[in-house]
């Protein structure tokens, strides 16, 4: 008897668990769906504030490179950098 209810508590804890993880990923994919191919395949990836909205918040245009080319991202990055310079702005809700 007492192996029985060992049994379907292991049972019903696993249960949770699966739905728990199934859970979580569902959320993980609602938060990050559109970086997901590059988290899963380790490919370098960086998102740059590259436009405005209506509001001022910056809008981040993403770009992946090939497996190990983090190089050509971060040349990318310093050109639109100098060609249109986001260091300094700041949206007028901005605090700090």
């Amino acid at each position: 008897m007492h192996q029985a209810l060992e049994a379907k508590e292991k049972i019903k804890v696993q249960q949770e668990n699966q739905t728990l993880a199934s859970t979580t990923y569902q959320n993980y994919f609602k938060l990050y769906n559109n970086t997901m191919q590059f988290n899963v395949t380790g490919q370098p990836a960086i998102s740059l504030p590259l436009y405005t909205g209506q509001d001022e918040l910056p809008i981040g245009v993403q770009f992946g490179a090939p497996y190990g080319d983090e190089k050509t991202l971060l040349k990318l990055a310093k050109q639109l950098e100098e060609a249109a310079p986001w260091k300094d702005k700041r949206p007028s809700c901005f605090v700090g």
